[in-house]
């Protein structure tokens, strides 16, 4: 395997945490914080130095004023996320991070990665590089390799022999996203501990000890996608997505059976959208959406066609 396709293979691992915590932001689970906050993550002591890789990239975070860490349940695995909102634009903000990732020894000391070998060295081992890059949008990040490697060679070797899947090489990931909001840059940083399993990414996958919402059932014949739940007691927040064969109709009507018999009521916001959706013409409305509610809690159902046209796709969320 070539080490520019062994680098992106692992970034698969940075774009899934990206991916999600843009899920989060956009629901309103994570907020930019502009003071800075004491972190109370359990994965480093910030009383003393940071030796992991992940323990510098957050002692970073707390030095740069991201707010507290936040962790979840990814499909049984165990990510956090951390904001900040800043005035200036994202290319300035990325200088002043690198210079930071720099300080903790997790960056090389030129800020731009002309060198591809050095670039992959450094992703490889816990370091930050940049993957993306354009006006409005900034993504760095670096993998935890389950093997450390000390030279190009040594890397290429590595990937040659090994007969397993490539995400296999890796057991976590960390990175921060850079993304231009008005005259400022929204930092959304998010890294996984250090038994991060992919394979629990994949749709469909079997593996054990994977979070499952006992309020909200799979759709039949429904193939799961993702499981994201908030790890914090004083909050509830479950997000499931699942992709099946049947209409987006059928799903909602399944939906609509399965959780009025558990005891959940449709919502006024739901009662007021299906007159809309008898009696007004509008674009996107083949997408379906309701919302229930039991004991202080909403579970809100989005339903729509696939990207290919042939299912639908079904987004639960369940929110207090």
């Amino acid at each position: 395997m070539h080490l520019k396709s062994l680098l992106w293979t692992g970034g698969k691992l940075l774009v899934t945490g990206a991916v999600v915590a843009g899920i989060a932001f956009g629901v309103g689970v994570l907020e930019p914080n502009l003071a800075v906050q004491e972190s109370d993550a359990d994965i480093v002591s910030f009383g003393r130095k940071e030796v992991t890789p992940t323990e510098k990239f957050v002692a970073s975070m707390e030095d740069l004023g991201h707010s507290k860490p936040q962790a979840f349940n990814l499909n049984g695995n165990v990510v956090y996320f951390a904001t900040r909102l800043h005035d200036q634009s994202p290319e300035v903000v990325r200088e002043e991070y690198m210079q930071k990732f720099r300080e903790k020894g997790l960056a090389p000391n030129a800020s731009k990665y002309e060198d591809e070998d050095q670039s992959i060295m450094t992703a490889w081992n816990g370091g930050v590089i940049t993957f993306h890059e354009s006006e409005d949008r900034i993504f760095m990040g670096g993998m935890l390799p389950v093997k450390q490697v000390s030279s190009p060679d040594e890397l290429e070797a590595l990937a040659e022999t090994y007969d397993g899947q490539p995400w296999e090489l890796y057991k976590g990931f960390h990175n921060v996203e850079l993304l231009r909001s008005g005259d400022g840059t929204i930092a959304t940083s998010s890294w996984s501990d250090a038994n991060f399993d992919y394979e629990k990414m994949l749709p469909g996958n079997d593996k054990l000890d994977q979070n499952v919402d006992l309020e909200v059932p799979s759709c039949p014949g429904c193939e799961r996608v993702s499981a994201f739940e908030d790890l914090d007691p004083q909050r509830v927040f479950r997000s499931n997505v699942y992709q099946g064969s049947s209409s987006p109709q059928h799903l909602m009507r399944f939906y609509d059976q399965a959780l009025t018999q558990r005891g959940w009521r449709p919502t006024e916001t739901t009662h007021v959208m299906e007159r809309i959706y008898q009696n007004v013409e509008f674009e996107g409305k083949e997408a379906l959406k309701r919302q229930y509610e039991k004991d202080g809690e909403v579970i809100t159902i989005l339903s729509h066609p696939s990207e290919d046209g042939t299912g639908a796709t079904a987004h639960t969320v369940v929110s207090n």
